[in-house]
Protein backbone atom coordinates (compact mmCIF):
# COMPACT_ATOMS: atom_id res chain seq x y z
CA UNK A 1 0.00 0.00 0.00
CA UNK A 2 1.37 3.31 -0.79
CA UNK A 3 1.34 5.98 1.42
CA UNK A 4 2.28 9.21 2.20
CA UNK A 5 2.92 9.02 5.91
CA UNK A 6 4.64 6.17 8.22
CA UNK A 7 1.32 6.55 10.11
CA UNK A 8 -0.80 6.94 7.84
CA UNK A 9 -1.26 3.21 7.26
CA UNK A 10 -2.58 2.92 10.83
CA UNK A 11 -5.01 5.97 11.17
CA UNK A 12 -6.56 5.10 7.79
CA UNK A 13 -7.99 1.87 8.70
CA UNK A 14 -10.96 2.73 11.38
CA UNK A 15 -12.56 -0.04 13.33
CA UNK A 16 -10.21 -3.24 12.63
CA UNK A 17 -6.60 -1.81 12.47
CA UNK A 18 -3.73 -0.80 14.45
CA UNK A 19 -2.32 -4.52 14.93
CA UNK A 20 0.72 -3.20 17.18
CA UNK A 21 2.76 -6.26 15.59
CA UNK A 22 2.83 -4.69 12.09
CA UNK A 23 5.59 -3.43 10.34
CA UNK A 24 5.67 0.44 9.25
CA UNK A 25 5.47 1.24 6.06
CA UNK A 26 8.63 1.12 4.43
CA UNK A 27 10.26 4.05 2.21
CA UNK A 28 10.48 3.15 -1.51
CA UNK A 29 11.18 7.22 -2.85
CA UNK A 30 12.40 9.92 -0.74
CA UNK A 31 10.89 13.72 -1.77
CA UNK A 32 11.34 16.78 -0.14
CA UNK A 33 8.77 18.46 -2.67
CA UNK A 34 5.15 18.97 -0.74
CA UNK A 35 2.41 16.74 -2.05
CA UNK A 36 -0.43 19.73 -1.69
CA UNK A 37 -0.35 23.21 -0.77
CA UNK A 38 0.21 23.96 2.58
CA UNK A 39 -3.02 24.82 3.44
CA UNK A 40 -3.49 21.15 3.26
CA UNK A 41 -1.41 20.09 6.04
CA UNK A 42 2.77 19.47 5.11
CA UNK A 43 2.39 15.89 4.07
CA UNK A 44 5.48 15.63 1.46
CA UNK A 45 5.92 13.51 -2.05
CA UNK A 46 8.03 10.80 -0.46
CA UNK A 47 6.10 7.36 -1.12
CA UNK A 48 5.69 4.52 1.53
CA UNK A 49 5.22 0.58 0.68
CA UNK A 50 3.46 -1.78 2.98
CA UNK A 51 5.31 -4.88 3.54
CA UNK A 52 3.84 -7.88 2.16
CA UNK A 53 2.82 -9.59 5.33
CA UNK A 54 1.48 -6.54 6.35
CA UNK A 55 -0.57 -5.56 3.05
CA UNK A 56 -2.23 -8.82 2.88
CA UNK A 57 -3.25 -8.42 6.57
CA UNK A 58 -5.08 -5.27 5.07
CA UNK A 59 -6.34 -6.65 2.12
CA UNK A 60 -8.21 -9.73 4.69
CA UNK A 61 -10.19 -7.06 6.79
CA UNK A 62 -10.85 -4.96 3.30
CA UNK A 63 -12.49 -8.36 1.62
CA UNK A 64 -13.80 -9.13 5.09
CA UNK A 65 -15.77 -5.56 5.43
CA UNK A 66 -16.72 -5.66 1.52
CA UNK A 67 -18.31 -8.97 2.51
CA UNK A 68 -20.51 -8.26 5.67
CA UNK A 69 -21.08 -4.70 4.17
CA UNK A 70 -24.58 -3.97 2.91
CA UNK A 71 -24.21 -0.63 1.50
CA UNK A 72 -20.79 -0.36 0.10
CA UNK A 73 -19.47 3.09 -1.46
CA UNK A 74 -15.59 3.39 -3.18
CA UNK A 75 -14.33 7.17 -2.95
CA UNK A 76 -11.59 7.63 -5.34
CA UNK A 77 -9.25 9.97 -6.27
CA UNK A 78 -6.96 10.93 -9.21
CA UNK A 79 -4.66 8.25 -7.84
CA UNK A 80 -6.56 4.75 -9.41
CA UNK A 81 -6.17 6.44 -13.04
CA UNK A 82 -2.21 7.01 -12.49
CA UNK A 83 -1.41 3.52 -14.71
CA UNK A 84 -3.21 5.17 -17.65
CA UNK A 85 -0.71 7.89 -17.84
CA UNK A 86 -3.03 10.71 -16.30
CA UNK A 87 -0.73 12.64 -13.83
CA UNK A 88 -2.71 13.03 -10.30
CA UNK A 89 -1.57 16.20 -8.02
CA UNK A 90 0.32 14.24 -4.88
CA UNK A 91 3.21 12.16 -6.63
CA UNK A 92 5.43 14.72 -7.64
CA UNK A 93 8.55 13.04 -6.75
CA UNK A 94 10.88 12.35 -9.98
CA UNK A 95 11.46 8.41 -9.14
CA UNK A 96 7.78 7.94 -8.50
CA UNK A 97 7.06 4.18 -8.16
CA UNK A 98 3.04 5.33 -8.51
CA UNK A 99 3.48 7.56 -11.61
CA UNK A 100 4.78 6.46 -15.04
CA UNK A 101 4.92 7.75 -18.35
CA UNK A 102 2.20 10.31 -18.38
CA UNK A 103 -0.35 11.06 -21.62
CA UNK A 104 -2.30 14.43 -21.77
CA UNK A 105 -4.30 12.72 -24.25
CA UNK A 106 -6.99 11.80 -21.49
CA UNK A 107 -10.01 10.73 -24.27
CA UNK A 108 -7.04 8.07 -25.33
CA UNK A 109 -6.23 7.01 -21.29
CA UNK A 110 -7.36 3.06 -20.89
CA UNK A 111 -9.16 2.19 -17.75
CA UNK A 112 -6.65 0.69 -15.24
CA UNK A 113 -7.23 -2.58 -13.56
CA UNK A 114 -8.73 -0.92 -10.62
CA UNK A 115 -11.34 0.66 -12.80
CA UNK A 116 -11.96 -3.02 -14.09
CA UNK A 117 -12.35 -4.70 -10.45
CA UNK A 118 -14.69 -1.98 -9.25
CA UNK A 119 -17.28 -2.70 -12.55
CA UNK A 120 -16.72 -6.78 -11.49
CA UNK A 121 -17.53 -5.82 -8.04
CA UNK A 122 -20.78 -3.63 -9.02
CA UNK A 123 -22.13 -6.53 -11.54
CA UNK A 124 -21.99 -8.74 -8.81
CA UNK A 125 -24.25 -6.42 -6.29
CA UNK A 126 -21.43 -5.77 -4.06
CA UNK A 127 -20.95 -2.47 -4.56
CA UNK A 128 -23.53 -0.15 -4.58
CA UNK A 129 -22.35 3.68 -5.54
CA UNK A 130 -19.16 5.07 -6.58
CA UNK A 131 -17.97 8.77 -5.33
CA UNK A 132 -15.02 9.80 -7.54
CA UNK A 133 -13.16 13.23 -7.94
CA UNK A 134 -11.94 12.39 -11.52
CA UNK A 135 -13.77 13.87 -14.30
CA UNK A 136 -11.08 11.47 -17.06
CA UNK A 137 -14.31 8.94 -18.17
CA UNK A 138 -12.30 5.66 -17.26
CA UNK A 139 -15.36 5.03 -14.79
CA UNK A 140 -17.97 4.55 -17.66
CA UNK A 141 -15.67 3.12 -20.07
CA UNK A 142 -14.58 0.47 -18.26
CA UNK A 143 -18.65 -0.41 -18.15
CA UNK A 144 -19.33 0.98 -14.83
CA UNK A 145 -23.68 2.79 -14.48
CA UNK A 146 -23.10 6.26 -15.04
CA UNK A 147 -26.54 6.44 -12.93
CA UNK A 148 -24.56 4.89 -9.75
CA UNK A 149 -21.49 7.37 -10.53
CA UNK A 150 -21.58 10.51 -8.95
CA UNK A 151 -18.42 12.91 -10.21
CA UNK A 152 -18.65 15.43 -7.71
CA UNK A 153 -16.05 17.68 -9.90
CA UNK A 154 -18.03 17.64 -12.83
CA UNK A 155 -17.83 15.78 -16.20
CA UNK A 156 -16.16 16.52 -19.36
CA UNK A 157 -19.24 16.10 -21.17
CA UNK A 158 -20.67 19.34 -19.98
CA UNK A 159 -18.70 22.26 -21.58
CA UNK A 160 -20.22 24.88 -19.33
CA UNK A 161 -19.36 22.91 -16.13
CA UNK A 162 -16.73 25.09 -14.00
CA UNK A 163 -13.97 23.26 -12.42
CA UNK A 164 -14.32 22.64 -8.58
CA UNK A 165 -10.48 23.04 -7.19
CA UNK A 166 -9.85 21.76 -4.01
CA UNK A 167 -10.41 24.27 -1.36
CA UNK A 168 -14.07 25.00 -3.39
CA UNK A 169 -17.48 24.10 -2.36
CA UNK A 170 -18.94 21.29 -4.00
CA UNK A 171 -21.57 22.03 -6.54
CA UNK A 172 -25.07 21.39 -4.32
CA UNK A 173 -26.77 19.03 -7.18
CA UNK A 174 -24.24 16.51 -6.62
CA UNK A 175 -23.47 17.18 -3.15
CA UNK A 176 -27.17 16.14 -2.24
CA UNK A 177 -26.54 12.96 -3.72
CA UNK A 178 -23.54 12.04 -2.61
CA UNK A 179 -24.67 12.74 1.07
CA UNK A 180 -27.78 10.26 0.64
CA UNK A 181 -25.12 8.02 -0.35
CA UNK A 182 -23.37 8.56 2.85
CA UNK A 183 -26.01 8.61 4.95
CA UNK A 184 -27.06 5.03 3.98
CA UNK A 185 -23.71 3.59 3.60
CA UNK A 186 -21.78 0.84 5.96
CA UNK A 187 -18.59 0.81 4.76
CA UNK A 188 -16.40 3.54 2.68
CA UNK A 189 -13.65 2.25 0.51
CA UNK A 190 -11.48 5.31 -0.12
CA UNK A 191 -8.81 4.76 -2.69
CA UNK A 192 -6.59 7.49 -4.87
CA UNK A 193 -7.06 10.23 -2.57
CA UNK A 194 -4.62 11.56 0.23
CA UNK A 195 -8.00 12.81 2.11
CA UNK A 196 -6.77 15.76 3.02
CA UNK A 197 -9.93 17.53 3.79
CA UNK A 198 -11.70 18.69 1.07
CA UNK A 199 -15.60 19.23 1.22
CA UNK A 200 -15.91 15.45 0.30
CA UNK A 201 -13.18 13.83 2.28
CA UNK A 202 -15.16 15.23 5.08
CA UNK A 203 -18.19 13.45 4.07
CA UNK A 204 -16.68 10.38 3.30
CA UNK A 205 -14.91 10.03 6.67
CA UNK A 206 -18.49 10.58 8.22
CA UNK A 207 -19.65 7.08 7.48
CA UNK A 208 -16.07 5.85 9.33
CA UNK A 209 -16.93 8.25 12.62
CA UNK A 210 -20.98 6.61 12.50
CA UNK A 211 -19.64 3.12 11.64
CA UNK A 212 -15.93 2.49 12.23
CA UNK A 213 -15.73 1.12 9.11
CA UNK A 214 -14.18 3.10 6.75
CA UNK A 215 -11.30 1.37 4.72
CA UNK A 216 -8.83 3.99 3.53
CA UNK A 217 -6.60 2.28 1.10
CA UNK A 218 -4.23 5.13 -0.66
CA UNK A 219 -4.41 1.83 -3.03
CA UNK A 220 -2.64 2.26 -6.68
CA UNK A 221 -2.35 -0.51 -9.23
CA UNK A 222 0.79 -1.63 -7.34
CA UNK A 223 -1.87 -2.76 -4.61
CA UNK A 224 -4.53 -3.48 -6.65
CA UNK A 225 -2.53 -7.03 -8.45
CA UNK A 226 -2.27 -8.03 -4.95
CA UNK A 227 -6.21 -7.44 -4.45
CA UNK A 228 -7.26 -9.69 -7.62
CA UNK A 229 -4.58 -12.28 -5.98
CA UNK A 230 -6.67 -12.12 -3.16
CA UNK A 231 -10.06 -12.87 -4.90
CA UNK A 232 -8.11 -15.64 -6.96
CA UNK A 233 -9.78 -18.34 -4.76
CA UNK A 234 -13.36 -16.91 -5.31
CA UNK A 235 -14.72 -17.19 -8.68
CA UNK A 236 -18.00 -16.14 -8.53
CA UNK A 237 -16.35 -12.39 -7.59
CA UNK A 238 -14.96 -11.94 -11.10
CA UNK A 239 -16.08 -13.65 -14.37
CA UNK A 240 -13.84 -15.61 -16.27
CA UNK A 241 -14.50 -13.46 -19.27
CA UNK A 242 -13.92 -10.17 -17.58
CA UNK A 243 -11.99 -7.87 -20.01
CA UNK A 244 -9.22 -6.22 -18.90
CA UNK A 245 -7.41 -2.94 -21.41
CA UNK A 246 -3.84 -3.17 -20.45
CA UNK A 247 -1.57 -0.44 -20.69
CA UNK A 248 1.63 0.08 -21.09
CA UNK A 249 3.00 -0.03 -17.71
CA UNK A 250 0.56 -3.48 -17.00
CA UNK A 251 2.42 -6.93 -16.31
CA UNK A 252 -0.12 -9.70 -17.83
CA UNK A 253 1.98 -12.48 -15.69
CA UNK A 254 0.94 -10.96 -12.11
CA UNK A 255 -2.84 -11.35 -13.22
CA UNK A 256 -4.43 -14.21 -10.94
CA UNK A 257 -5.43 -17.42 -13.36
CA UNK A 258 -9.08 -16.52 -12.60
CA UNK A 259 -8.29 -13.58 -14.93
CA UNK A 260 -8.58 -13.76 -18.63
CA UNK A 261 -7.52 -10.84 -20.97
CA UNK A 262 -9.98 -11.42 -23.75
CA UNK A 263 -12.86 -9.50 -25.65
CA UNK A 264 -15.75 -10.17 -25.71
CA UNK A 265 -17.89 -11.58 -28.53
CA UNK A 266 -21.18 -12.15 -28.97
CA UNK A 267 -22.00 -14.98 -31.69
CA UNK A 268 -25.55 -14.43 -33.52
CA UNK A 269 -28.38 -17.53 -32.81
CA UNK A 270 -29.96 -18.70 -35.30
CA UNK A 271 -32.68 -16.70 -34.37
CA UNK A 272 -31.07 -13.86 -34.82
CA UNK A 273 -29.50 -14.83 -37.98
CA UNK A 274 -32.67 -15.76 -39.60
CA UNK A 275 -33.75 -12.10 -38.38
CA UNK A 276 -30.91 -10.53 -40.07
CA UNK A 277 -31.64 -12.46 -43.03
CA UNK A 278 -35.20 -11.46 -43.46
CA UNK A 279 -33.86 -7.89 -43.21
CA UNK A 280 -31.45 -8.10 -46.26
CA UNK A 281 -33.66 -10.40 -48.54
CA UNK A 282 -36.21 -7.53 -48.29
CA UNK A 283 -33.46 -5.17 -48.73
CA UNK A 284 -31.75 -7.25 -51.76
CA UNK A 285 -35.22 -8.11 -52.80
CA UNK A 286 -36.88 -5.02 -53.30
CA UNK A 287 -33.98 -1.86 -53.42
CA UNK A 288 -34.78 1.53 -52.02
CA UNK A 289 -33.94 3.88 -49.85
CA UNK A 290 -32.91 1.84 -47.54
CA UNK A 291 -29.24 1.01 -49.32
CA UNK A 292 -28.58 4.61 -48.56
CA UNK A 293 -28.21 4.45 -45.01
CA UNK A 294 -25.01 3.90 -43.63
CA UNK A 295 -23.71 3.80 -40.16
CA UNK A 296 -20.40 4.74 -39.38
CA UNK A 297 -18.85 3.25 -36.12
CA UNK A 298 -18.83 -0.45 -35.26
CA UNK A 299 -22.82 -0.95 -34.81
CA UNK A 300 -22.72 -4.53 -34.44
CA UNK A 301 -20.79 -4.51 -30.64
CA UNK A 302 -23.87 -1.87 -29.25
CA UNK A 303 -26.52 -4.02 -28.54
CA UNK A 304 -26.48 -6.51 -25.68
CA UNK A 305 -28.63 -9.26 -24.79
CA UNK A 306 -29.72 -9.97 -21.19
CA UNK A 307 -30.37 -13.91 -20.83
CA UNK A 308 -33.84 -13.84 -21.44
CA UNK A 309 -35.00 -11.61 -24.54
CA UNK A 310 -38.54 -12.53 -24.49
CA UNK A 311 -37.90 -9.26 -21.75
CA UNK A 312 -35.94 -7.12 -23.80
CA UNK A 313 -36.74 -3.89 -24.46
CA UNK A 314 -34.74 -0.66 -26.31
CA UNK A 315 -34.62 2.78 -26.03
CA UNK A 316 -34.59 4.23 -29.32
CA UNK A 317 -33.34 8.29 -28.76
CA UNK A 318 -33.49 10.35 -31.69
CA UNK A 319 -30.45 12.97 -30.62
CA UNK A 320 -28.25 15.95 -32.45
CA UNK A 321 -24.65 15.24 -32.36
CA UNK A 322 -24.02 18.20 -30.60
CA UNK A 323 -26.14 17.26 -27.24
CA UNK A 324 -23.47 15.63 -25.70
CA UNK A 325 -24.95 16.98 -22.69
CA UNK A 326 -28.08 15.80 -22.69
CA UNK A 327 -27.39 12.31 -23.81
CA UNK A 328 -25.37 12.10 -20.57
CA UNK A 329 -28.11 13.39 -18.19
CA UNK A 330 -30.01 10.85 -19.72
CA UNK A 331 -27.80 7.73 -19.11
CA UNK A 332 -28.00 9.10 -15.31
CA UNK A 333 -31.42 9.60 -14.94
CA UNK A 334 -34.36 7.62 -17.14
CA UNK A 335 -32.27 6.03 -19.65
CA UNK A 336 -30.09 4.17 -17.45
CA UNK A 337 -29.48 -0.02 -18.91
CA UNK A 338 -30.21 -3.00 -16.79
CA UNK A 339 -33.33 -4.13 -15.07
CA UNK A 340 -35.50 -2.23 -12.24
CA UNK A 341 -36.15 -3.96 -8.83
CA UNK A 342 -40.03 -4.02 -9.34
CA UNK A 343 -39.72 -4.66 -12.93
CA UNK A 344 -38.96 -7.63 -15.31
CA UNK A 345 -37.87 -5.78 -18.67
CA UNK A 346 -34.63 -5.26 -19.31
CA UNK A 347 -33.23 -2.16 -21.11
CA UNK A 348 -30.73 -0.99 -23.20
CA UNK A 349 -30.64 2.62 -24.12
CA UNK A 350 -29.28 3.98 -27.63
CA UNK A 351 -28.76 7.03 -29.17
CA UNK A 352 -28.37 7.56 -32.71
CA UNK A 353 -27.13 11.30 -34.35
CA UNK A 354 -26.34 12.61 -37.45
CA UNK A 355 -23.02 13.37 -39.03
CA UNK A 356 -21.96 16.67 -37.68
CA UNK A 357 -18.34 17.92 -38.66
CA UNK A 358 -17.84 20.09 -35.40
CA UNK A 359 -18.75 17.09 -33.38
CA UNK A 360 -17.75 13.91 -35.27
CA UNK A 361 -14.46 13.47 -33.31
CA UNK A 362 -15.82 14.30 -30.30
CA UNK A 363 -19.54 11.68 -31.04
CA UNK A 364 -16.27 8.66 -31.78
CA UNK A 365 -15.05 9.46 -28.23
CA UNK A 366 -18.18 9.68 -26.61
CA UNK A 367 -18.86 5.73 -28.44
CA UNK A 368 -15.76 4.66 -27.48
CA UNK A 369 -16.61 5.22 -23.81
CA UNK A 370 -19.91 4.43 -23.77
CA UNK A 371 -20.68 1.91 -26.30
CA UNK A 372 -24.42 3.19 -27.15
CA UNK A 373 -24.48 6.06 -29.97
CA UNK A 374 -25.04 5.12 -33.55
CA UNK A 375 -24.05 8.06 -35.86
CA UNK A 376 -25.82 7.87 -39.39
CA UNK A 377 -24.28 9.02 -42.40
CA UNK A 378 -27.14 11.82 -42.54
CA UNK A 379 -26.64 15.30 -42.32
CA UNK A 380 -27.46 16.57 -38.41
CA UNK A 381 -30.17 18.89 -39.92
CA UNK A 382 -33.92 18.96 -40.28
CA UNK A 383 -35.15 18.17 -43.58
CA UNK A 384 -33.30 15.10 -42.81
CA UNK A 385 -35.10 14.13 -39.43
CA UNK A 386 -37.43 11.23 -40.65
CA UNK A 387 -34.17 9.34 -42.48
CA UNK A 388 -32.70 9.77 -39.22
CA UNK A 389 -35.69 7.69 -37.68
CA UNK A 390 -36.43 5.21 -40.56
CA UNK A 391 -32.54 4.46 -40.15
CA UNK A 392 -32.64 3.69 -36.34
CA UNK A 393 -35.29 1.08 -37.51
CA UNK A 394 -33.14 -0.81 -39.83
CA UNK A 395 -30.95 -0.90 -37.20
CA UNK A 396 -32.99 -2.07 -34.39
CA UNK A 397 -34.02 -4.69 -36.61
CA UNK A 398 -30.61 -5.99 -37.94
CA UNK A 399 -28.41 -5.20 -35.56
CA UNK A 400 -31.22 -5.43 -32.11
CA UNK A 401 -33.25 -8.55 -33.39
CA UNK A 402 -34.16 -10.10 -30.44
CA UNK A 403 -35.78 -6.72 -28.91
CA UNK A 404 -39.28 -7.54 -28.01
CA UNK A 405 -40.17 -4.20 -27.70
CA UNK A 406 -39.00 -0.66 -28.88
CA UNK A 407 -39.81 2.65 -27.22
CA UNK A 408 -38.67 5.86 -29.01
CA UNK A 409 -38.05 8.95 -28.05
CA UNK A 410 -36.25 12.20 -28.17
CA UNK A 411 -33.35 13.56 -26.20
CA UNK A 412 -35.18 16.24 -24.92
CA UNK A 413 -37.84 14.79 -22.58
CA UNK A 414 -37.97 13.64 -19.47
CA UNK A 415 -39.71 10.17 -19.47
CA UNK A 416 -40.99 8.26 -16.38
CA UNK A 417 -39.91 5.38 -16.79
CA UNK A 418 -41.71 3.63 -14.17
CA UNK A 419 -45.19 4.55 -15.61
CA UNK A 420 -44.23 2.78 -18.83
CA UNK A 421 -42.90 -0.56 -17.49
CA UNK A 422 -46.17 -0.49 -15.10
CA UNK A 423 -47.95 0.13 -19.01
CA UNK A 424 -46.33 -2.46 -20.63
CA UNK A 425 -46.58 -4.89 -18.07
CA UNK A 426 -50.30 -4.48 -16.84
CA UNK A 427 -51.92 -3.31 -19.31
CA UNK A 428 -49.79 -4.23 -23.19
CA UNK A 429 -50.58 -7.68 -24.27
CA UNK A 430 -48.79 -7.47 -28.21
CA UNK A 431 -49.30 -10.64 -29.00
CA UNK A 432 -53.43 -9.91 -28.98
CA UNK A 433 -53.01 -5.85 -30.15
CA UNK A 434 -49.79 -5.66 -31.96
CA UNK A 435 -49.28 -1.74 -33.59
CA UNK A 436 -48.04 1.40 -32.73
CA UNK A 437 -48.74 2.75 -29.33
CA UNK A 438 -49.08 7.05 -28.27
CA UNK A 439 -50.66 9.98 -28.55
CA UNK A 440 -52.11 10.16 -31.92
CA UNK A 441 -53.47 13.16 -33.84
CA UNK A 442 -56.13 13.22 -36.73
CA UNK A 443 -57.55 15.45 -39.65
CA UNK A 444 -53.79 17.51 -40.01
CA UNK A 445 -53.66 19.13 -42.84
CA UNK A 446 -50.24 18.65 -45.14
CA UNK A 447 -48.60 21.66 -44.84
CA UNK A 448 -47.27 23.83 -48.18
CA UNK A 449 -45.64 26.52 -47.42
CA UNK A 450 -43.60 26.74 -43.73
CA UNK A 451 -40.98 24.89 -42.07
CA UNK A 452 -43.14 22.15 -42.21
CA UNK A 453 -43.56 22.08 -46.00
CA UNK A 454 -44.10 19.23 -48.12
CA UNK A 455 -44.50 19.31 -51.68
CA UNK A 456 -47.48 17.78 -53.75
CA UNK A 457 -44.59 15.47 -55.44
CA UNK A 458 -43.69 14.38 -51.89
CA UNK A 459 -46.92 13.38 -50.74
CA UNK A 460 -50.11 14.70 -52.68
CA UNK A 461 -52.59 14.10 -50.23
CA UNK A 462 -53.57 17.36 -47.88
CA UNK A 463 -54.66 15.52 -44.83
CA UNK A 464 -52.28 12.85 -43.12
CA UNK A 465 -53.14 9.60 -42.12
CA UNK A 466 -53.78 9.46 -37.90
CA UNK A 467 -50.10 10.03 -36.21
CA UNK A 468 -48.51 9.96 -33.43
CA UNK A 469 -46.50 12.83 -31.52
CA UNK A 470 -42.98 11.87 -32.27
CA UNK A 471 -41.86 12.62 -28.48
CA UNK A 472 -42.61 8.99 -27.35
CA UNK A 473 -44.09 5.83 -28.91
CA UNK A 474 -43.96 1.75 -28.50
CA UNK A 475 -44.29 -0.99 -30.72
CA UNK A 476 -43.37 -4.37 -31.08
CA UNK A 477 -40.08 -5.88 -33.05
CA UNK A 478 -42.84 -7.44 -34.90
CA UNK A 479 -44.04 -3.90 -35.77
CA UNK A 480 -40.79 -2.59 -36.24
CA UNK A 481 -40.21 -5.28 -38.92
CA UNK A 482 -43.18 -4.40 -40.95
CA UNK A 483 -42.23 -0.56 -40.99
CA UNK A 484 -39.33 -1.89 -42.65
CA UNK A 485 -40.37 -3.59 -45.23
CA UNK A 486 -42.93 -1.21 -45.77
CA UNK A 487 -39.69 1.28 -46.29
CA UNK A 488 -39.22 -0.66 -49.39
CA UNK A 489 -41.76 -0.42 -51.10
CA UNK A 490 -41.13 1.84 -54.18
CA UNK A 491 -44.53 4.06 -54.50
CA UNK A 492 -43.67 6.53 -51.63
CA UNK A 493 -41.22 9.58 -50.97
CA UNK A 494 -39.97 9.97 -47.35
CA UNK A 495 -40.95 13.66 -45.94
CA UNK A 496 -39.22 16.02 -43.57
CA UNK A 497 -41.87 15.45 -40.86
CA UNK A 498 -40.60 12.33 -39.20
CA UNK A 499 -43.77 11.37 -36.82
CA UNK A 500 -46.07 11.75 -39.73
CA UNK A 501 -44.20 10.03 -41.87
CA UNK A 502 -43.11 7.08 -39.97
CA UNK A 503 -45.93 6.47 -37.32
CA UNK A 504 -48.85 7.77 -40.42
CA UNK A 505 -47.56 7.36 -44.00
CA UNK A 506 -45.53 4.49 -43.12
CA UNK A 507 -47.76 2.47 -40.68
CA UNK A 508 -50.90 3.04 -42.92
CA UNK A 509 -48.34 1.23 -45.73
CA UNK A 510 -47.41 -1.57 -43.21
CA UNK A 511 -51.65 -1.76 -42.60
CA UNK A 512 -50.33 -1.51 -38.73
CA UNK A 513 -52.90 -0.57 -36.50
CA UNK A 514 -53.09 2.34 -33.80
CA UNK A 515 -53.65 2.65 -30.18
CA UNK A 516 -53.92 5.47 -27.33
CA UNK A 517 -52.16 5.67 -24.37
CA UNK A 518 -54.84 5.43 -22.72
CA UNK A 519 -54.84 7.42 -19.72
CA UNK A 520 -50.88 8.24 -19.90
CA UNK A 521 -50.64 11.74 -20.38
CA UNK A 522 -47.10 14.30 -21.52
CA UNK A 523 -46.97 18.05 -21.37
CA UNK A 524 -45.23 20.83 -22.76
CA UNK A 525 -43.12 23.21 -20.97
CA UNK A 526 -42.19 25.71 -22.91
CA UNK A 527 -45.13 27.69 -23.66
CA UNK A 528 -45.41 28.43 -19.69
CA UNK A 529 -42.46 29.05 -16.64
CA UNK A 530 -43.09 25.92 -15.16
CA UNK A 531 -40.85 23.41 -14.94
CA UNK A 532 -41.04 19.78 -15.24
CA UNK A 533 -40.79 18.71 -11.66
CA UNK A 534 -43.95 20.66 -11.09
CA UNK A 535 -45.98 18.73 -14.04
CA UNK A 536 -44.49 15.48 -12.47
CA UNK A 537 -45.43 16.22 -8.78
CA UNK A 538 -49.07 17.36 -10.08
CA UNK A 539 -49.81 15.12 -12.55
CA UNK A 540 -49.17 11.21 -11.38
CA UNK A 541 -50.45 9.99 -14.55
CA UNK A 542 -47.68 11.85 -16.35
CA UNK A 543 -45.32 9.87 -18.60
CA UNK A 544 -43.60 12.42 -20.75
CA UNK A 545 -42.39 16.26 -20.33
CA UNK A 546 -40.46 18.50 -22.49
CA UNK A 547 -38.11 20.53 -22.18
CA UNK A 548 -37.31 23.88 -23.84
CA UNK A 549 -34.36 22.08 -26.23
CA UNK A 550 -37.53 20.76 -28.04
CA UNK A 551 -38.01 24.34 -29.81
CA UNK A 552 -34.30 24.78 -30.10
CA UNK A 553 -33.99 26.51 -26.90
CA UNK A 554 -30.53 24.78 -24.57
CA UNK A 555 -31.61 25.22 -21.02
CA UNK A 556 -30.04 23.65 -18.28
CA UNK A 557 -29.73 19.71 -18.64
CA UNK A 558 -28.84 19.46 -15.43
CA UNK A 559 -32.32 20.49 -14.07
CA UNK A 560 -33.34 16.87 -15.54
CA UNK A 561 -31.60 15.66 -12.16
CA UNK A 562 -34.24 18.04 -10.32
CA UNK A 563 -37.18 15.91 -12.28
CA UNK A 564 -36.12 12.63 -11.54
CA UNK A 565 -35.68 13.59 -7.64
CA UNK A 566 -39.46 13.53 -7.81
CA UNK A 567 -39.88 10.76 -10.28
CA UNK A 568 -38.03 8.89 -7.66
CA UNK A 569 -40.38 9.91 -5.11
CA UNK A 570 -43.67 9.71 -6.51
CA UNK A 571 -42.53 6.04 -7.59
CA UNK A 572 -41.76 5.65 -3.62
CA UNK A 573 -38.18 5.01 -4.99
CA UNK A 574 -34.75 6.99 -4.01
CA UNK A 575 -30.92 6.29 -5.72
CA UNK A 576 -30.41 3.18 -3.63
CA UNK A 577 -33.82 1.66 -4.04
CA UNK A 578 -34.34 2.08 -8.12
Amino acid sequence: MATATTDMSFECMHGQAGDSNWKLPQLVVASTKKARPDMYGTIDASEYLDVDTVLDAKLDIVVSLIEKSKQFVVYTGAGISTSSGIGDYASKASNSIVMQETSVNRLKAKPTLTHHVLVALEKKHLLQHWVQQNHDGLAQRAGYPQEKLNEIHGSWFDKKNPVVLMDDKLRPDLHKWMLEWAKKSDLVLAMGSSMCGMEADVVATSVAEREGTLVSCIIFLISIYSYLQHLENDHTLIPSSFTVSLTSTDSPSILPSSLSVTTRQLPSTPDEQSLREKVLYSHEKDPSMLSRFTFINPSESICNYPNDTEQFMIIIVLSRAINFDYRHVIRATWGRNGKYKKSKIYIQTIFFVGTDDHAQAAVRDEQTLFHDVVEVGIPENYPFVAHKELASLLWTRYYCPLARIVFRADDDILLDIFLLLEYIEQSLDFRKKDGLYGWFRFNNTVHRADKWAVTKLEYSSTIYPPYTFGIGYLFSNVSCQRLVDAANHPNHEIIRIGDAYITGILRELANLPYYDFDDLQYAYTFYAEIPCEEYFENNPDLLICMSKLHIGQRGDPYQFYDAWDVILERNNLSLLTI
